[in-house]
């Protein structure tokens, strides 16, 4: 998990406060990492205990909760965070954890804590490039470091000790924690084999002479009483509504109206009255509304249900997943209805991204190994640019 992540690696690395500052305090971390103490998105934590991110670990039918946050902003978030606090102690520089300070962040500010709230304290006994990486191995990662990897950051080490500075090996140091966590081995608890293989690039992308069109999806995960969102009126069906809701029931003069067509049995329904600009965009036959529309395979009773539903009825964290999917036979197990809307699209020779502006990607994820992949963005922080002032070289 992100957190325990950073946590390691201040505790790790020896972070001490400031005196004047003894209480160490992290700001907005959970817009940057994806979680914090204390600051629940839910009741259901910060990832669901039955999440299966796609590919390998879905086709295998695993679970992997914590990667429901492991996304590219997040990632991004992480990384700079840890960066910030390794150059410039915990400050707000170039997205790190800490508050606002006075004054802009610069690259000659690297090292330079005073304007931090503490710092990384860490030093190793010997200043040789084999002990510091073993020592770092055994700190950061329990001795887990690849061969490979030991060797290139011991190189960007000697490389950053050649250079001419007044404090060398304190820069040397941060060079290569900064590698360190950049590392595979540090962001996972198990062996990890580099089988010396490029990753496929991605194909190029040219743009068609089609008009750009765009599908927003919006998930609203809170309560809606759509019983008073969408009112029959001028049929029976309102006296149903009324005699059954009681007090709860929204009088005719309460209710915005909108008018029905094809085979409903009441001509117009009405809309709760806090929604004028959704009557206005269904009038101008930009909105639609689908009612007792659900995932049940076929009619049911009290009696019946339980042998005819493989859906739980009661359980509301599986009843978002499954509407989310739209597969209630498990055609295309693990896929969300508009993945598999844009695999099809990609296969009749339409170019088609998916984007989602939260750490939630099931209604996108679409057929294993096939176009588009879905791509993350940040809804609260947008872009950002990853490490914007680079200790060297040896980091890009």
């Amino acid at each position: 998990e992100p957190l325990l992540k950073v946590m390691h690696f201040m505790r790790a690395m020896d972070f001490q406060p400031n005196k004047n500052s003894p209480i160490v305090k992290l700001m907005k971390v959970k817009d940057k990492i994806g979680e914090m103490a204390y600051d629940h998105p839910s009741v259901f934590s910060f990832f669901s205990s039955d999440f299966s991110p796609p590919g390998r670990i879905s086709t295998a039918s695993l679970c992997s909760p914590e990667a429901q946050i492991l996304v590219g902003p997040y990632v991004i978030g992480t990384l700079s965070g840890l960066f910030s606090l390794i150059k410039y102690g915990l400050s707000e520089c170039d997205d790190g954890f800490g508050t606002e300070t006075k004054g802009k962040c610069k690259h000659e500010n690297e090292a330079d804590y005073k304007k931090s709230l503490g710092r990384l304290t860490y030093k190793p006994f010997v200043d040789d490039a084999d002990y510091v990486v073993r020592d770092l191995s055994l700190l950061l990662t329990a001795g887990r470091m690849s061969r490979v990897n030991r060797r290139n950051i011991g190189a960007a080490y000697v490389d950053t000790l050649s250079q001419n500075g007044v404090d060398k090996f304190s820069a040397a140091l941060r060079i290569a924690q900064q590698l360190f966590v950049t590392s595979p081995e540090f962001h996972t608890t198990n062996l990890v084999e580099i089988n010396g293989e490029n990753r496929a690039p991605l194909p190029d992308t040219m743009p068609l002479k089609k008009p750009y069109k765009a599908l927003v999806y919006i998930f609203l995960s809170g309560g809606c009483d759509t019983y008073n969102l969408l009112v029959p009126l001028d049929c029976p069906l309102y006296d149903e509504y009324t005699a059954v809701r009681g007090r709860l029931a929204l009088r005719e003069d309460e209710l915005l109206p909108i008018t029905a067509g094809g085979t409903q049995e009441c001509s117009t329904f009405g809309l709760h009255h806090s929604l004028p600009y959704l009557q206005t965009l269904y009038g101008e036959t930009d909105a639609l509304f689908f009612a007792n529309t659900g995932l049940l395979f076929e009619p049911v009773s009290k009696e019946d249900y339980k042998g005819k539903t493989n859906i739980q009825l009661f359980a509301h964290d599986v009843q978002q997943r499954a509407i989310k999917e739209m597969d209630p036979f498990q055609e295309a197990v693990g896929t969300g209805i508009l993945g598999r809307i844009a695999n099809s699209l990609t296969k009749n020779g339409f170019k088609v991204a998916s984007i989602s502006i939260t750490d939630e990607s099931k209604p996108l994820e679409g057929r294993a190994g096939e176009f588009p992949f879905v791509t993350f963005a940040s809804a609260k922080n947008g872009a950002k640019r990853f490490d914007p002032n680079p200790s060297s070289g040896q980091i890009l």
